[in-house]
C-alpha cells in the first residue's frame, strides 16, 4: 500500500507536536532534578515523568496512519488487529496494558520518606 502523502505530513506533524510535549515535560523534569534537595522530590518527580509517559504514549488517532486515512470500517489495520474500540482488538489490549502499568507506577513512589539511620 502506498503512503497518502497529505495523511503522512498530517502524521508527521502530530509526532512532532508530540515530541515537542516531551521535550518540554524532560526540561521541566531535569529543572526539578537539579533543584531537589531531598530524595522524596527526586522520586516523586521520576515517578510523574513516568505516568506523564505512560500517559502520553503516542497510540491515539493522531498519531496512527490508518486513523488519519480510514474510517474504522474500512480501515486495513482494523482487518488484521480488530476495530481499535473493540474489547479482543489489538489496540485495546495495548491500551490496557498502558493503564495497568500506570497503576503499577503509582505505586513506585508513594510519598514514603527515607531515613537513613
Amino acid at each position: 500500500m502506498k503512503v497518502d502523502k497529505s495523511t503522512r505530513e498530517t502524521l508527521i506533524e502530530n509526532f512532532e507536536a508530540w515530541h515537542k510535549r516531551l521535550e518540554e515535560r524532560y526540561k521541566l523534569f531535569m529543572e526539578i532534578l537539579k533543584d531537589a534537595e531531598e530524595v522524596e522530590d527526586l522520586m516523586s518527580a521520576k515517578r510523574d515523568l513516568l505516568l506523564w509517559i505512560v500517559e502520553d504514549l503516542p497510540i491515539v488517532s493522531d498519531t496512527c496512519y490508518f486513523c488519519l486515512a480510514f474510517d474504522c470500517e474500512n480501515c486495513p489495520y482494523a482487518k488484521t488487529h480488530g476495530e481499535c474500540f473493540l474489547v479482543l482488538s489489538d489496540w485495546q489490549s495495548i491500551k490496557d496494558a498502558r493503564s495497568e502499568l500506570r497503576d503499577k507506577l503509582y505505586n513506585y513512589y508513594k510519598g514514603e520518606s527515607y531515613v537513613i539511620e
